[in-house]
């Protein structure tokens, strides 16, 4: 898993674009978007959001407004697809008009506890099916 810290809105704006899907959480909204491109992010105000999630099979990336637009980007590596699973969520009606598709995809990773036990160490979102 490679990790990137990104505070520089110039730079998180075309790296949205590189994924498929977003998850918008504005002031008076949630916004679930499949086939997000360059014309959803030209109608994107950053400011208006209190946070995102864009994301693909390959990786996401978590824009979150405390004051400060910044974004947690996380990348797959080939270590990943050993220690990890997807599962399948139904969506709520709500998200119909906007995401077609009636299911969201997580992925977990797993790790070990300090016990040995097998955990989940992380979950992040990964497709609409």
């Amino acid at each position: 898993m490679k990790n990137t810290i990104i505070t520089d809105i110039e730079q998180i704006k075309p790296l949205a674009v590189k994924y498929k899907y977003a998850l918008l959480y504005g002031y008076r909204y949630i916004k679930l978007i499949n086939g997000f491109d360059s014309s959803e992010l030209d109608k994107l105000d950053f400011n208006s959001l209190y946070a995102a999630r864009f994301f693909d099979e390959n990786g996401e990336m978590h824009v979150v407004n405390e004051g400060q637009i910044t974004a947690y980007k996380s990348d797959d590596d080939a270590d990943d697809e050993e220690n990890s699973s997807v599962r399948t969520v139904a969506l709520v009606a709500k998200f119909a008009d906007t995401a077609p598709k009636k299911e969201l995809k997580i992925k977990e990773y797993y790790d070990y506890d300090d016990d040995g036990q097998l955990q989940i160490s992380r979950t992040r979102l990964y497709s609409i099916a």
